[in-house]
């Protein structure tokens, strides 16, 4: 009876350990390729809202800790392209995106469906032709929120989809003539990881 003790203790002990890992847990980064979307609002006398499109790559990483069935961690992403307003595209566009997200997700096996919250560094550049004040670029911090899901290939390669949208609020220009303006910039991305 105490040998049928021992085994069962030394099982319990061993499951318990193989619940405490994840394939998820760990250092991890990758690629990006993002469609752009969303719109820029002037809040001038007669508001005027510009939409946005285009498309942007990048890169990721971060770092995921396992708790229970929780995936928690935290990522860097940086974007490059262009997310310019319709009709006029190379004159009024978003350039570059840094996000900071911290990540919760569920452990589904093969699965990680996850949300995201964090801060934004936006650059959106203006160059009008002929044009001395309207030729410059700013970058601005918004926050940003999004939801995304993984999938595990096996235990070092993943694909996912991840849907992120920002806010920033860039202040008048009076010496440019160009009103404060609220934007809300859209990526949908598709993602491939490699996890260390």
């Amino acid at each position: 009876m105490k040998k049928f003790c021992a085994v069962l203790a030394i099982g319990m002990g061993t499951a318990g350990v193989a619940q405490a890992e994840s394939e998820w847990e760990g250092p991890y980064g990758g690629v990006t390729l993002a469609i752009m979307s969303g719109d820029n609002t002037n809040e001038d006398e007669t508001p005027s809202k510009f939409e946005l499109e285009g498309g942007m790559i990048g890169a990721f990483g971060g770092y995921n800790i396992f708790t229970g069935r929780f995936i928690a961690g935290a990522e860097i992403a940086i974007l490059t392209g262009a997310a310019n307003e319709e009709d006029f595209e190379g004159q009024y566009e978003y350039t570059s995106l840094t996000d900071f997200k911290a990540r919760v997700g569920i452990d589904d096996g093969d699965l990680m469906p996850y949300g995201v919250i964090g801060a934004s560094f936006g650059t959106f550049s203006v160059d009008e032709d002929g044009s001395d004040v309207r030729n410059f670029e700013e970058t601005e911090t918004g926050i940003l929120v999004g939801v995304g899901i993984e999938y595990a290939i096996d235990d070092e390669f993943s694909v996912g989809g991840e849907f992120i949208s920002r806010i920033f609020d860039f202040e008048s220009r009076p010496e440019a003539d160009l009103a404060e303006v609220n934007a809300t910039v859209n990526s949908f991305a598709i993602r491939g990881a490699y996890r260390f």
